[in-house]
């Protein structure tokens, strides 16, 4: 089997036909990817890309970029408490890391970001918002979380 050219390649890897909603659901072709391995097998493959915006899905030594993604590539599935971090975040695809609380950011009335020191912007799923909801609270009017008895103004996005 002769090799692709470059440009041949490179067209394939970005007319991937891989699309990612805001909820984290995986479509190929269309069609939902329905097996819940593979879902998670896509979400431990995804990485940032090279320019704004720019996501690859990479699978052992293959990978393309996703064709279309509705919101952000990242997703906090669950929040946590942690002693040594405060509160730890669990993304689709079981990866799991200290949340910086001070990042956190809202969009919306119900939308909660968090931009992780790896550049990652992470969307919060339903569970994720109903947990950190044990933390929400105000001061001086603004909207924050309490963690380690510091108060952490949650931004606008």
């Amino acid at each position: 089997m002769s090799p692709l050219d470059p440009e041949q390649l490179d067209f394939i890897r970005r007319h991937s036909r891989v699309h990612l909603d805001r909820e984290g659901r995986w479509t190929f072709d269309g069609r939902p990817v329905e097996n819940d391995r593979v879902a998670t097998l896509f979400h431990q493959g995804t990485r940032l890309g090279d320019e704004a915006g720019e996501f690859i899905l990479q699978v052992g030594e293959q990978w393309c970029y996703l064709e279309h993604v509705e919101d952000t590539a990242f997703f906090v599935a669950r929040i946590h408490a942690a002693e040594s971090v405060g509160l730890e975040a669990t993304l689709l695809g079981g990866e799991r890391l200290p949340l910086p609380v001070e990042r956190l950011t809202q969009s919306g009335d119900t939308q909660v970001y968090v931009r992780f020191s790896d550049g990652r912007k992470a969307r919060f799923l339903r569970d994720a918002v109903v947990s950190l909801g044990e933390y929400l609270c105000e001061e001086e009017g603004a909207l924050g979380v309490r963690v380690g008895g510091r108060f952490y103004a949650v931004g606008q996005e």
